[in-house]
């Protein structure tokens, strides 16, 4: 199970590192997290 998890991560992580990118790079401040959100929703 463990080399499976390992497996994935690695097949995913490059789209992982550009989503969260994408998250740090939008603008939110306190309770105005919507753009965030709707990013996730994306995905």
């Amino acid at each position: 199970m463990t080399n499976e998890i390992m497996k994935l991560a690695r097949d995913l992580e490059s789209d992982l590192v550009t989503f969260l990118q994408e998250l740090v790079a939008i603008p939110s401040r306190s309770e105005e997290e919507v753009k965030v959100l709707e990013r996730i929703k994306q995905e």
